[in-house]
């Protein structure tokens, strides 16, 4: 057995910390079976189709998506509004070009005080228009450059859509797409301003560092019509009765109050929240009913009369509330993915479950019948009927993003995971989803016999273990049990091309390498996070990257586990790397290629833009022959193509890439994910490149070079 020497500090170390991680061996399908002991691999013509079998359009170079295509968003905090006959969906990210700075996790830092060292990264907002009936997108809306977008709404015609940012007032026509009017704030963004914008568009309300007075402007002149005479710390929340009145909400004694424009004249004065230090809040569509919630408390109030309708307790961790429009409904996202909704009238209760996790965005249809919801790191958006809770868009494919995917050795069937928890079995020609499992899987990989598929689930706080099994479509049957130790989960796996060990990583502090006849454990290795392992052709050297260097091992049977050398990139004093996410061997041994990120400037996390490039190196010497740069943000995942010649490489910018592995010269770039690309292989013929996104799809590429 290979044993890994190391110190008796270590392994103590690993044995308080090591948690233990079973595994489970499933025999597959006959049909599958069958397939994979033709081992013959037919030459094939590819001609691309138009669309897919869904018959959604393909990007230019697609030959297959696996999943859908509709009602899909990138991941992250959401705006979603309803045209006002419901029949539209518009839907944006809320952050453009990720406005701030997280300083060691405490301090919030302005992009715009780093102008000078040139670290200013607005961004354009895309806006997706979906048709609510069939999912699909019937067309994109561009907005203007900015680093944060506060609301979206439709004009009360449908031809019109407003947004408003955090430095602009922005219109644009719908069925053009054209900016029809801006209205650059009249703030400066440092001195934290809050604004709201009348429903009409015609009239902003804003307020800077929470002092008096509020500022009352006409959008389509940019004429400032009055300034309200306020309490200190008194914020402007939403206009009511078109816009002759403006609701305000005081922060340090929570009263809500109603002010006449343009006087500023208190019209009323709602009763104090109670017990609410900081809260959100959100209205009917004729601002008669108001919300206010902080986590495990939702108040509905009647404004036209000053008291409170209904206090509902409701579970914490709540992140989205929304109203219907007529104020009887309201619905509440929660950390666990349930939508709880509630009459307003009579407390009563109903429960969807309707997310694998926490809640980002909550919307009601103008009718009151369709509330649309978005988990915060999903890109399906769902719709649910309200008075049934029944879902009504479709289930087809990952409604979450596709964590890692594998193809089998036939280069027939594509399998994927995602994180609705499901791994799926498609067939790679027509995309067509052959069979589904529940699974807690982070990250799979065929054997090299096509005879089984590894699956590795994430950390169970509960008993501190990592499940590790390998999965098939049908049977189900366990042949095999893992013993191994991760502090986190599985992010990585991957066979010897010799199918005897097997080695996982990406999420914790001990990698593992086990025998896959025995289950046992050959070796494991403590030290920083590991993020990603690559095995030679010849079975002879396992590579192993974390967030600092690549170390190579030699793998000799009866012998210990010898470390041969390290390498890594040179050092970079003022950046900091987010680590060698992704390694892989060239066939031919020549090559070891490692995608390498830098996340930002030393001592502060940087979530956009972030330099990522692919390090070529010399696994004999450890000698780095060049750095492939085209990548915007971090390199997720590479492969070579089977004769050594080509490499793939997907990145977060949601591109493809193909380099000239002996010059590094890019040949291709391929566009059509929505979102970052995590997981990117080559079929075994090497005619095709499967990549998997964050946006829940997988597409099958065109990559026969002329």
């Amino acid at each position: 057995m290979i044993q890994r020497k190391i110190s008796t500090a270590a392994c103590v170390a690993v044995s308080i910390l090591g948690a233990i991680g079973w595994g489970l061996l499933w025999v597959p399908e006959r049909e599958l079976l069958a397939e994979a002991r033709a081992a013959t691999v037919q030459p094939a013509v590819y001609s691309p189709p138009l669309t897919g079998p869904d018959s959604d359009p393909l990007p230019a170079g697609g030959l297959v998506r696996l999943g859908r295509d509709r009602m899909r968003q990138c991941g992250g905090e959401v705006l979603l509004a309803f045209s006002p006959d419901g029949k539209i969906l518009a839907s944006t990210t809320q952050r453009g070009g990720d406005g701030i700075l997280e300083f060691y996790g405490k301090s919030l830092l302005s992009l715009r005080a780093l102008k000078g060292v040139g670290m200013d990264f607005p961004a354009k907002d895309v806006i997706h228009l979906w048709d609510v009936a069939s999912g699909k997108e019937i067309r994109r809306l561009e907005g203007p450059a900015q680093h944060y977008l506060r609301t979206i709404h439709f004009s009360s015609d449908g031809k019109r859509l407003s947004l408003l940012g955090d430095t602009f007032f922005s219109v644009l026509d719908v069925d053009t797409g054209k900016e029809v009017h801006r209205l650059n704030g009249p703030w400066d963004p440092d001195e934290e301003p809050r604004a709201v914008v009348s429903s009409d568009g015609m009239f902003l309300a804003w307020i800077v560092q929470r002092q008096s007075p509020i500022h009352v402007t006409d959008t389509s002149t940019g004429l400032e019509l009055c300034q309200l005479a306020i309490e200190k710390f008194e914020l402007p929340v939403a206009f009511t009765d078109g816009h002759k009145r403006l609701i305000t909400v005081s922060i340090p004694n929570k009263i809500v109050r109603l002010r006449e424009i343009p006087t500023g004249r208190e019209v009323r004065q709602v009763l104090p929240i109670p017990g609410m230090a900081g809260f959100g809040t959100t209205f009917s569509a004729d601002k008669s009913k108001m919300l206010a919630w902080q986590q495990g408390a939702i108040l509905c109030w009647d404004l036209s009369a000053g008291r409170t309708l209904r206090q509902i307790e409701s579970s914490p961790f709540r992140d989205a509330v929304a109203l219907s429009p007529d104020g009887r409904t309201v619905a509440a996202g929660s950390w666990d993915g349930k939508i709880r909704l509630f009459d307003t009238g009579t407390g009563q209760i109903s429960e969807i479950r309707a997310h694998a996790s926490r809640l980002g965005s909550l919307v009601f249809s103008p009718d009151n019948k369709v509330l649309a919801s978005k988990e915060t790191w999903d890109s399906a958006i769902q719709l649910w009927d309200v008075a049934t809770g029944k879902k009504i868009t479709s289930s087809e494919g990952h409604q979450a993003a596709i964590l890692s995917l594998s193809v089998a050795p036939d280069g027939k069937t594509v399998v994927t995971v995602g994180a609705d928890h499901t791994l799926r079995f498609w067939d790679r020609a027509t995309g067509q989803e052959r069979r589904r499992f529940p699974t807690s899987a982070r990250a799979i990989a065929f054997s090299p016999d096509g005879k089984s598929l590894a699956a590795a689930g994430e950390w169970r706080k509960e008993d501190r273990t990592v499940d590790l099994c390998l999965m098939d479509d049908v049977s189900g049957k366990k042949i095999r049990t893992f013993v191994g130790g991760s502090m986190s989960f599985f992010q990585k796996l991957t066979f010897s091309p010799d199918g005897t060990m097997l080695a996982g990583g990406g999420g914790g502090q001990l990698n593992c390498l086990w025998d896959v006849a025995t289950g046992k454990v050959l070796g494991t290795f403590p030290g920083q996070e590991i993020k990603s392992a690559a095995f030679s052709a010849d079975s002879s050297t396992l590579a192993i990257g974390d967030g600092e260097m690549i170390k190579l091992f030699g793998l000799t049977r009866g012998q210990d586990l010898v470390e041969l050398r390290r390498f890594g990139r040179p050092q970079q004093p003022v950046c900091y790397s987010y680590g060698y996410s992704s390694l892989a061997f060239s066939p031919d041994g020549k090559f070891l290629a490692a995608a390498d990120g830098v996340n930002g400037l030393n001592g502060f996390r940087l979530p956009l833009p972030r330099d990522g490039v692919i390090r070529i190196y010399e696994p004999a010497t450890g000698q780095e022959v060049r750095v492939l740069k085209g990548h915007h943000g971090l390199v997720m995942s590479v492969h070579f193509s089977p004769d050594s010649k080509t490499l793939v490489s997907g990145g977060e910018d949601g591109t493809v890439r193909l380099w000239e592995a002996a010059t590094g010269k890019q040949l291709r770039c391929f566009e059509g994910h929505r979102d970052r690309v995590t997981c990117v292989t080559f079929s075994p013929d090497g005619r095709t490149v499967i990549s998997g996104s964050c946006d829940s799809t997988a597409l099958v590429w065109n990559v026969t070079l002329p």
